[in-house]
């Protein structure tokens, strides 16, 4: 009996160890399974960012425009698919070179964006990665605190504007907008006393009126010159303005507006 007992324990022990020999040796494979996938990605990596850097270097010997590396892949991978479905050369560099223009035109003008917080080419201030202050919200109405439009877009901010000379105009108060220079409440950077550049973080004025608050396309004696311009041309168009009709345009009117020849065969 004492045998039989000393036998069945060892098998147990003998099951026991073969059980914990056989995780061990699945957790060796799963970790050299893990190591080689990590390794291969690392491979990986630096095959495309080798390659990537071969393409960039092509690109400016010739003096073209380099696109970000996530740009290129994208290009790359949409060049394989079209190849793929076996769609003529000719035609796959023509759609290369559309996607590849719009690219870069794309990035022309993310590059011209600066950044009214940290200055910075590239990005807006909603996006700006030095946006850390939960309080500073980007995306309202800085008058009237609306969240369905931006300042550009209310009205009530652009009748105010309207009653206002071009002189008091950078006095508007702003509840709801935060100076990133100052960091004090009630008016934007391009309007603070310690911004020298206003409007232009690089530099530059309104071609209108020579201002650095505001832009061409936000200038109010640019609205005045349009309504002017609107003005006269709707009293040279009228038909009772007499003297300043000439003769020709007020003939021309004359035999438009008569009676319709009929002409019998």
């Amino acid at each position: 009996m004492a045998n039989k007992k000393g036998k069945k324990l060892n098998s147990t022990r003998s099951n026991v160890f073969k059980c914990t020999l056989m995780s061990t040796s699945d957790e060796t494979t799963k970790k050299n399974i893990e190591y080689k996938k990590s390794t291969d990605r690392i491979i990986k990596s630096k095959r495309t960012n080798n390659f990537y850097m071969k393409c960039a270097k092509n690109r400016q010997d010739k003096g073209l425009v380099i696109l970000p590396r996530n740009v290129e892949t994208k290009i790359y991978k949409l060049k394989k698919i079209l190849q793929r479905k076996n769609i003529d050369p000719d035609e796959i560099k023509q759609i290369i070179r559309k996607k590849r223009r719009d690219e870069e035109n794309r990035l022309r003008h993310d590059i011209k964006r600066v950044c009214f917080k940290c200055r910075q080419p590239g990005h807006l201030v909603s996006d700006c990665p030095l946006q850390s202050d939960p309080d500073e919200l980007t995306n309202i109405c800085y008058f009237c605190c609306s969240l369905e439009h931006k300042l550009s877009e209310c009205t009530k901010y652009q009748k105010k504007m309207k009653q206002l000379s071009s002189d008091d105009v950078n006095d508007v108060s702003l509840p709801f907008a935060k100076c990133f220079v100052c960091h004090q409440n009630g008016h934007l950077t391009r309007n603070c006393s310690m911004n020298k550049n206003g409007a232009f973080p690089r530099g530059g004025k309104c071609r209108g009126c020579g201002s650095i608050n505001h832009t061409l396309k936000e200038c109010p004696k640019k609205k005045t010159n349009v309504e002017e311009e609107e003005i006269l041309l709707s009293t040279f168009n009228n038909m009772d303005c007499g003297v300043d009709v000439d003769e020709f345009s007020l003939e021309k009117l004359i035999t438009q507006t008569g009676e319709k020849k009929i002409v019998k065969f």
